[in-house]
């Protein structure tokens, strides 16, 4: 059986083995963006800057082998700031914890409704219009 550490799954891993590669295959600008997205990706805020570079079914997407990425770093939003505001909530008071859950959901679904119409690239990569989402998934 082959385990693999936890330094082996972490995203520094993915510059290590990849980085060689994109500097030999790679033109100066790709590699350009390539190395943002590396940084990005350390970050947890891939999403955000695919979101503001181009869609994620654009020609330009084909270019940039981090994309499936975006996915990841809004997960790992979600689990640094979702604790974060429960545990805001449960100094204000316990018993809103519930009603706040529900606000907050219900607030994700308008603005992700909204943003299906009037910001598509915005809906698709931000940590907003997936709360109900990414709420429902830690629940169950």
């Amino acid at each position: 059986m082959n385990l693999k550490t936890p330094l082996e799954k972490c995203p520094v891993g993915l510059d290590q083995n990849s980085l060689p590669f994109a500097w030999l295959w790679l033109l100066p600008s790709d590699f350009k963006n390539f190395s943002q997205s590396i940084v990005s990706v350390s970050f947890f805020s891939s999403n955000i800057i695919f979101w503001l570079e181009s869609g994620y079914f654009d020609a330009a997407a084909e270019m940039k082998p981090l994309l499936h990425t975006w996915s990841l770093a809004v997960e790992e939003q979600y689990y640094i700031l979702f604790p974060l505001f429960l545990m805001a909530v449960w100094t204000l008071r316990k018993r809103w914890i519930f009603g706040a859950i529900i606000i907050l959901g219900l607030v994700s679904l308008l603005l992700a409704q909204w943003a299906a119409h009037y910001a598509p690239n915005f809906n698709f990569y931000m940590l907003p219009t997936r709360v109900l989402v990414n709420s429902n998934r830690t629940l169950s």
